[in-house]
């Protein structure tokens, strides 16, 4: 059996699409049958080769079964990286004693087409193959050879896919189709939920996040990890962020007209879709406009996920919105590479410390110090600091004592339709007066936050 001169690093590259054992894929299907109806033969299929057998992906007018490498015609399109043609297996000396060409079908004429991957190495082939001596004529070898950059090209929207969270098990099924979320759009299923914004001292409500829900009609409420990635990965997060901000005001302006008061305002997720191209501006302004809100009133949220294409853009359309008083805030802040970089490339006014920190500052000192150390950076920059996930008593108490003002999570409320929110917008009860929620001294918050290495401790600033 030939292998490739660079058969590990071929193989790296096949598995690092995580595709070998995965279910049929309709993009692909669709090529494998065009290359049968070209060529004119009755099978056809997209063949894989792993380190000891031939998978197939794809397969038109045959079995799709493993086969043993060393029985694979595809083994050797893979090992040349060239197209492979035989017009009648049975008197080639190569293949006339092959399996292939004795058993089953009797395969007599096959041509396969290397499937190239980015890596410059083959992964395996498209071949079309019949019972019968055939001779391909130049076109269809040469369409052949398209339609197989054609099927690479799927495997790495695929590999892209999976990377951004796309494939995941969590994806309802429905969800994976644009038509049906276009549809869920149009229907009014896709409905903004309501997340108050705590004033982590006072536990009085302050503000409110308006956080995307599918009210599915067979399925119940989804939340946005079942079906955002698939929006976030279409053209689709254009109408449906600007669904959410038209909502969103509608709500705030709702407030205004029974006098709830809101005094920090609604936030708003924005997608890289929506910063991918010009006009944000004039669709938050428009919508501030119709309902009457304060720009001041407005924050809009980029989280650590969000793509910025073009940085210059983004900034020249984030600027408009901040220069009128909007609020830009960076989501998820602390478990990306990217987070101070955007500080200084965004008018940024404030960061969201991510859950995956506040959830576990009681319990990691690493997380606790994170923690104290991002509210201090933020507070030197002029930044207000929002944690969110809090979920117990004790967490609170940490968070609130190294500066941070204000907080979301289910300790205060989970999110909610739009009909309960003003019912939690209502004044709370006090605090207990046990508590001081006034930061302790240097000494004794840098030994509840890092034990005895000490911490940076933010210095006391006002709202």
């Amino acid at each position: 059996m030939r292998l490739h001169p660079q058969e590990r690093d071929r193989l790296d590259s096949l598995h690092s699409y995580n595709v070998l054992d995965t279910p049929p894929d309709p993009a692909i299907d669709v090529l494998t049958g065009l290359a049968a109806r070209v060529c004119g033969t009755p099978i056809a299929g997209v063949s894989l080769v792993d380190a000891g057998r031939q998978w197939f992906k794809s397969m038109i007018g045959g079995p799709a079964a493993n086969l043993p490498r060393d029985q694979s015609f595809s083994s050797d399109v893979v090992a040349e990286g060239t197209m492979l043609v035989i017009s009648d297996a049975s008197t080639d000396s190569r293949y006339a004693d092959n399996p292939q060409a004795t058993t089953g079908f009797r395969i007599r004429g096959f041509a396969g087409a290397p499937l190239i991957g980015r890596d410059g190495l083959p992964l395996g082939a498209l071949c079309v193959a019949d019972p019968r001596p055939r001779v391909f004529t130049a076109d269809q070898l040469e369409v052949l050879t398209s339609l197989a950059a054609q099927v690479v090209t799927v495997l790495e929207e695929r590999r892209r896919d999976q990377a951004a969270g796309l494939l995941d098990d969590w994806i309802t099924t429905d969800s994976r189709s644009p038509v049906r979320l276009r549809q869920a759009l149009e229907a009014g299923e896709l409905v903004p939920y309501y997340q108050p914004l705590i004033d982590i001292a006072t536990c009085q409500p302050y503000g409110a996040e308006a956080l995307l829900r599918w009210e599915h009609p067979s399925l119940g409420t989804l939340t946005p990890a079942s079906f955002m990635p698939m929006i976030e990965g279409s053209a689709l997060v254009v109408p449906v962020g600007r669904m959410v901000l038209h909502s969103a005001l509608a709500q705030l302006a709702e407030l205004h007209s029974r006098q709830i008061p809101l005094p920090g305002g609604m936030a708003v997720n924005v997608g890289s879709g929506q910063l991918a191209r010009t006009g944000l501006a004039e669709v938050v302004f428009a919508a501030l406009d119709r309902y009457g809100i304060p720009a001041t009133e407005l924050a809009l949220e980029i989280t650590e996920k969000t793509a910025l294409p073009d940085v210059a853009l983004a900034r020249a359309e984030l600027g408009a919105l901040a220069d009128a008083g909007v609020h830009i805030v960076l989501d998820d802040f602390g478990v990306g590479w990217s987070n101070w970089s955007r500080v200084l490339q965004l008018p940024v006014s404030a960061v969201k410390l991510d859950q995956s920190i506040v959830g576990v500052v009681t319990t990691d000192r690493r997380a606790a110090l994170i923690a104290a150390s991002t509210v201090a950076a933020a507070f030197e920059l002029g930044l207000d600091v929002i944690a969110e996930g809090i979920e117990d008593e004790a967490t609170r108490r940490h968070i609130a004592q190294t500066g941070c003002r204000w907080a979301q999570g289910w300790l205060f409320s989970p999110a909610v339709p739009a009909a309960t929110l003003p019912h939690l917008l209502r004044p709370r009860p006090p605090l207990s007066s046990r508590y001081d929620a006034r930061p302790r001294s240097r000494n004794s918050l840098a030994r509840s936050a890092v034990g005895t290495r000490g911490a940076i401790i933010p210095r006391s600033r006002d709202h």
